[in-house]
């Protein structure tokens, strides 16, 4: 008989022994804001000290918060997050993918403003 498991059960065993990776912690100059997001609506919502932001796809809401803290000098009271998926989009035969985004709105405390145009 054939022993075609032969292989698979090698690959098994090496991927087993592999210690799991961990990924890289970012340094503190390291900015997971993109930039500001600079439309009519989040003119509105500065309003109410809301200010809105193009985030990194992997950031989370804590880093989010720290990083903001530290390049505006603001104390942040909430952050928000909003995941959009890019849609697949055809031409033809052609067919791409645009970017996945990530909008973080920050809620900050009394008293603190962000000066977008700095």
């Amino acid at each position: 008989m054939f022993n075609i498991f032969k292989n698979q059960k090698k690959a098994e065993e090496e991927q087993s022994e592999k210690q799991p990776v961990r990924p890289a912690k970012r340094s503190g100059n390291y900015s997971l804001i993109k930039k500001p997001l600079v439309t009519e609506k989040s003119g509105l919502a500065a309003r109410s000290d809301k200010y809105a932001f193009l985030v990194e796809t992997r950031a989370n809401k804590k880093e989010i918060r720290e990083n903001a803290e530290n390049i505006y000098g603001v104390r942040v009271r909430k952050v928000n997050i909003i995941n959009k998926p890019g849609k697949e989009k055809r031409a033809g035969k052609m067919v791409s993918r645009p970017a996945d985004l990530k909008k973080a709105i920050l809620t900050l405390e009394k008293g603190y403003k962000i000066d977008y145009l700095k």
